[in-house]
Protein backbone atom coordinates (compact mmCIF):
# COMPACT_ATOMS: atom_id res chain seq x y z
CA UNK A 1 0.00 0.00 0.00
CA UNK A 2 1.20 3.46 -1.28
CA UNK A 3 1.48 5.89 1.85
CA UNK A 4 0.95 9.66 1.13
CA UNK A 5 2.49 12.31 3.40
CA UNK A 6 0.17 15.57 3.89
CA UNK A 7 0.61 18.44 6.68
CA UNK A 8 -2.99 19.70 7.80
CA UNK A 9 -2.38 23.23 8.43
CA UNK A 10 -5.43 24.88 10.18
CA UNK A 11 -5.60 28.62 8.86
CA UNK A 12 -7.94 31.48 10.09
CA UNK A 13 -11.20 30.74 8.08
CA UNK A 14 -10.44 27.58 6.56
CA UNK A 15 -7.71 23.94 6.87
CA UNK A 16 -5.91 23.55 3.24
CA UNK A 17 -3.53 20.49 2.84
CA UNK A 18 -0.03 21.37 2.16
CA UNK A 19 2.59 18.93 1.70
CA UNK A 20 5.84 18.29 3.49
CA UNK A 21 8.88 18.35 1.34
CA UNK A 22 11.76 18.10 3.33
CA UNK A 23 12.95 14.31 3.21
CA UNK A 24 10.62 13.44 0.58
CA UNK A 25 12.01 12.52 -3.00
CA UNK A 26 11.06 15.46 -5.63
CA UNK A 27 12.03 16.02 -8.90
CA UNK A 28 12.03 19.01 -11.54
CA UNK A 29 8.42 19.06 -12.98
CA UNK A 30 8.37 20.24 -16.21
CA UNK A 31 5.07 19.72 -18.07
CA UNK A 32 3.57 23.23 -16.58
CA UNK A 33 3.30 25.56 -19.04
CA UNK A 34 5.08 28.33 -18.70
CA UNK A 35 2.75 31.07 -17.95
CA UNK A 36 2.00 29.10 -15.26
CA UNK A 37 5.22 28.93 -13.97
CA UNK A 38 5.05 32.34 -14.06
CA UNK A 39 2.32 33.07 -11.80
CA UNK A 40 3.64 30.67 -9.51
CA UNK A 41 7.25 32.01 -9.39
CA UNK A 42 5.31 35.64 -8.97
CA UNK A 43 2.57 34.47 -6.12
CA UNK A 44 5.87 32.64 -4.08
CA UNK A 45 7.99 35.87 -4.82
CA UNK A 46 5.63 38.49 -3.43
CA UNK A 47 4.88 35.86 -0.64
CA UNK A 48 8.20 36.42 0.40
CA UNK A 49 8.12 39.72 0.21
CA UNK A 50 5.68 40.52 2.33
CA UNK A 51 7.70 38.37 4.74
CA UNK A 52 10.93 40.94 4.27
CA UNK A 53 8.64 43.97 4.49
CA UNK A 54 7.71 42.43 8.21
CA UNK A 55 11.38 42.21 8.92
CA UNK A 56 12.21 45.90 7.65
CA UNK A 57 8.84 47.05 9.65
CA UNK A 58 9.92 45.38 13.18
CA UNK A 59 13.12 47.18 13.42
CA UNK A 60 11.49 51.25 12.75
CA UNK A 61 12.06 53.32 15.90
CA UNK A 62 10.02 56.40 16.80
CA UNK A 63 10.58 59.21 15.09
CA UNK A 64 10.80 61.24 18.14
CA UNK A 65 12.13 59.02 20.41
CA UNK A 66 11.65 61.21 23.20
CA UNK A 67 7.82 59.87 23.12
CA UNK A 68 7.13 57.55 25.63
CA UNK A 69 3.63 57.16 24.11
CA UNK A 70 4.95 56.68 20.48
CA UNK A 71 7.25 53.99 21.75
CA UNK A 72 4.42 52.09 23.53
CA UNK A 73 2.12 52.19 20.50
CA UNK A 74 5.18 51.43 18.01
CA UNK A 75 6.06 48.19 20.50
CA UNK A 76 2.44 46.81 19.84
CA UNK A 77 2.95 46.95 16.36
CA UNK A 78 5.37 45.03 16.08
CA UNK A 79 3.88 42.28 18.43
CA UNK A 80 1.19 42.10 15.14
CA UNK A 81 3.87 42.52 12.62
CA UNK A 82 5.25 39.35 14.02
CA UNK A 83 2.09 37.42 14.00
CA UNK A 84 0.97 38.77 10.40
CA UNK A 85 4.62 37.15 9.63
CA UNK A 86 4.46 34.23 10.90
CA UNK A 87 0.87 33.29 9.05
CA UNK A 88 2.64 32.90 5.99
CA UNK A 89 4.85 30.19 7.15
CA UNK A 90 3.95 26.37 7.35
CA UNK A 91 2.74 25.64 10.86
CA UNK A 92 3.11 29.46 11.80
CA UNK A 93 6.37 28.95 13.07
CA UNK A 94 5.13 26.91 15.61
CA UNK A 95 5.06 22.73 16.16
CA UNK A 96 3.22 21.38 13.44
CA UNK A 97 2.50 17.54 12.31
CA UNK A 98 2.59 15.52 9.30
CA UNK A 99 -0.09 13.12 8.99
CA UNK A 100 0.68 9.90 6.59
CA UNK A 101 -2.36 8.70 4.88
CA UNK A 102 -3.32 5.62 3.70
CA UNK A 103 -5.02 5.16 0.00
CA UNK A 104 -8.17 5.90 1.21
CA UNK A 105 -7.10 9.19 3.01
CA UNK A 106 -7.31 7.26 6.45
CA UNK A 107 -4.70 8.66 9.11
CA UNK A 108 -2.31 6.10 10.06
CA UNK A 109 0.19 7.45 11.71
CA UNK A 110 1.45 10.94 12.95
CA UNK A 111 4.67 12.65 12.78
CA UNK A 112 5.83 15.75 14.87
CA UNK A 113 8.05 18.17 13.28
CA UNK A 114 10.20 21.23 14.48
CA UNK A 115 9.16 24.87 13.94
CA UNK A 116 10.30 26.60 10.98
CA UNK A 117 13.98 27.70 10.76
CA UNK A 118 15.68 31.16 10.22
CA UNK A 119 19.25 30.40 9.44
CA UNK A 120 21.58 33.40 10.66
CA UNK A 121 25.50 34.43 9.89
CA UNK A 122 27.77 37.06 10.11
CA UNK A 123 30.69 38.55 9.53
CA UNK A 124 32.75 36.89 12.24
CA UNK A 125 30.70 33.48 11.80
CA UNK A 126 29.67 33.11 8.65
CA UNK A 127 28.71 29.46 9.53
CA UNK A 128 25.14 29.60 9.20
CA UNK A 129 23.40 28.58 12.44
CA UNK A 130 19.48 27.64 12.82
CA UNK A 131 17.36 29.70 14.96
CA UNK A 132 13.68 29.19 15.61
CA UNK A 133 11.83 31.96 13.08
CA UNK A 134 9.60 33.09 16.02
CA UNK A 135 12.56 33.18 18.02
CA UNK A 136 14.62 35.22 15.57
CA UNK A 137 11.80 37.66 15.01
CA UNK A 138 11.53 37.79 18.99
CA UNK A 139 15.45 39.04 18.90
CA UNK A 140 14.35 41.50 16.71
CA UNK A 141 11.79 42.70 18.83
CA UNK A 142 13.45 43.17 21.67
CA UNK A 143 16.61 45.11 20.22
CA UNK A 144 14.43 47.26 18.42
CA UNK A 145 12.59 48.04 22.05
CA UNK A 146 15.63 49.23 23.20
CA UNK A 147 15.58 53.09 23.90
CA UNK A 148 19.17 53.33 22.57
CA UNK A 149 20.88 55.78 20.10
CA UNK A 150 21.62 52.44 18.10
CA UNK A 151 19.15 52.16 14.98
CA UNK A 152 18.82 49.06 12.81
CA UNK A 153 17.99 48.70 9.82
CA UNK A 154 16.97 45.94 7.16
CA UNK A 155 16.90 46.27 3.31
CA UNK A 156 15.93 43.38 0.94
CA UNK A 157 15.22 42.87 -2.23
CA UNK A 158 11.52 43.60 -3.96
CA UNK A 159 9.92 40.46 -5.65
CA UNK A 160 10.22 41.69 -9.03
CA UNK A 161 14.04 41.27 -8.63
CA UNK A 162 13.77 37.89 -6.74
CA UNK A 163 14.85 34.77 -8.05
CA UNK A 164 13.08 31.63 -8.32
CA UNK A 165 13.95 28.12 -9.09
CA UNK A 166 12.24 25.68 -10.73
CA UNK A 167 9.36 24.09 -9.51
CA UNK A 168 9.80 20.62 -8.22
CA UNK A 169 7.07 18.20 -7.94
CA UNK A 170 6.51 15.83 -5.17
CA UNK A 171 5.29 12.42 -5.27
CA UNK A 172 2.27 13.53 -4.13
CA UNK A 173 1.14 16.11 -6.50
CA UNK A 174 2.27 19.01 -5.22
CA UNK A 175 5.04 21.42 -5.87
CA UNK A 176 7.98 23.03 -4.08
CA UNK A 177 9.99 25.48 -5.48
CA UNK A 178 12.92 27.79 -3.53
CA UNK A 179 13.33 31.64 -3.61
CA UNK A 180 16.39 34.08 -3.06
CA UNK A 181 16.64 37.21 -1.64
CA UNK A 182 19.38 39.31 -0.44
CA UNK A 183 18.87 40.99 3.28
CA UNK A 184 20.70 44.32 4.12
CA UNK A 185 21.20 44.20 8.26
CA UNK A 186 22.88 47.94 9.36
CA UNK A 187 23.43 49.02 12.23
CA UNK A 188 24.40 52.75 13.00
CA UNK A 189 24.78 55.10 16.02
CA UNK A 190 24.37 58.54 14.86
CA UNK A 191 26.15 59.33 12.03
CA UNK A 192 28.68 56.11 12.62
CA UNK A 193 28.60 53.42 11.16
CA UNK A 194 29.26 50.31 13.64
CA UNK A 195 27.83 47.04 11.43
CA UNK A 196 27.01 46.11 8.28
CA UNK A 197 25.91 43.30 5.85
CA UNK A 198 24.48 41.62 3.08
CA UNK A 199 23.19 37.89 3.09
CA UNK A 200 21.77 35.83 0.56
CA UNK A 201 19.22 34.10 1.57
CA UNK A 202 16.70 31.11 0.23
CA UNK A 203 13.44 30.45 1.38
CA UNK A 204 12.03 27.11 0.65
CA UNK A 205 7.96 27.67 -1.08
CA UNK A 206 5.20 25.13 -0.74
CA UNK A 207 2.53 25.28 -3.20
CA UNK A 208 -0.47 23.73 -3.81
CA UNK A 209 -2.56 23.86 -6.91
CA UNK A 210 -6.74 24.05 -6.61
CA UNK A 211 -9.26 24.65 -9.13
CA UNK A 212 -12.26 26.23 -8.16
CA UNK A 213 -15.30 27.53 -9.77
CA UNK A 214 -13.73 30.57 -9.96
CA UNK A 215 -10.53 29.29 -11.89
CA UNK A 216 -6.96 28.01 -10.62
CA UNK A 217 -5.72 29.24 -7.10
CA UNK A 218 -2.19 29.27 -5.97
CA UNK A 219 -1.52 28.27 -2.39
CA UNK A 220 1.65 29.12 -0.75
CA UNK A 221 3.14 28.34 2.14
CA UNK A 222 6.99 29.61 3.15
CA UNK A 223 9.39 26.40 5.01
CA UNK A 224 12.52 27.14 6.48
CA UNK A 225 15.09 30.18 5.45
CA UNK A 226 18.92 28.84 4.50
CA UNK A 227 22.01 31.78 4.67
CA UNK A 228 23.41 30.94 1.74
CA UNK A 229 26.55 33.92 1.52
CA UNK A 230 27.40 36.55 3.53
CA UNK A 231 29.45 39.65 2.81
CA UNK A 232 30.69 42.70 4.24
CA UNK A 233 28.12 45.77 2.52
CA UNK A 234 29.45 49.83 2.24
CA UNK A 235 26.52 51.26 3.58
Amino acid sequence: MKLRFVIFILFITFISAVTYAQGNSSQVYNDLDDATYKKISKRARQEVNQFTDYLSLIVTKPQNTYDVDEWKELAGKRKEWKRDALKLFVGRGEIYYTYVLDDYDNPIDTIKHNPVNMQVTSLRNKKPRNLFLKDYLTNLIDQANKRNSIHVTIQTTKWQSMKASEIRKLEDGHYVLDVYFEQVYIRDKGDRLIYADKTTKRVTCYIEIIETDLGTEFIVRLGDIQATDTQEYEA
